[in-house]
């Protein structure tokens, strides 16, 4: 063998090891740009964020301006999460007013609907919208969701929908783009 053979061998081993042992680390959370300008409002959505690791799921998103109070135009933000890949759409959907208070929920869904309408698995979640930062935050049980179907929940995958509230037809943007999902998270 050659000492450039060598050489080449070398540092292809070394660029192996490298990836073999930083990609893991990494697999269990990754964050996700969109587009922006998608709406002139402040729900524009800028980031995703999921984290899949350990017995919390947690999922957030950062936006253009978020604002809370009476004279705010609202919206709301849902997370489609897909956990069995084989499957048409996502099966469940995280869901929570913004720019005033009210409940947030986590619901069952097929084919980008919630089924049944309007009923919420009364699983425990964590929500948070942090009006500062401009970030909506939510965190959910892996067990709740591995019973919801009765399944082990692996990789992740996540679209967010930001709808803004108002006279005359809502305007959605969707991330990545509607009704579709980022890559997959894997679960570490």
């Amino acid at each position: 063998m050659s000492h450039i053979t060598k050489i080449v061998m070398v540092v292809a081993s070394a660029a192996l090891v490298a990836t073999g042992t930083t990609a893991p680390a990494q697999a269990d959370q990754h964050t996700f740009k969109d587009r922006r300008g998608d709406l002139r409002s402040g729900l524009d959505v800028r980031t995703v964020k999921v984290t899949n690791n350990g017995p919390w799921i947690k999922f957030r998103s950062r936006h253009r301006n978020l604002k809370y109070g009476p004279h705010v135009r609202g919206g709301v933000v849902a997370f489609f999460i897909d956990t069995i890949p084989r499957r048409k759409g996502p099966e469940f959907k995280l869901y929570t007013p913004v720019g005033f208070h009210s409940e947030y929920y986590l619901m069952k869904t097929r084919r980008w609907k919630t089924v049944p309408p309007g009923m919420g698995l009364g699983c425990r979640i964590k929500a948070n919208i942090n009006y500062r930062k401009d970030a909506v935050w939510f965190a959910v049980k892996r067990v709740c969701l591995a019973n919801a179907y009765l399944r082990k929940v692996g990789r992740i995958r996540v679209s967010v929908r930001a709808t803004q509230i108002r006279k005359g037809p809502n305007r959605r943007d969707w991330a990545p783009k509607r009704r579709h999902f980022y890559p997959a998270v894997l679960k570490s």
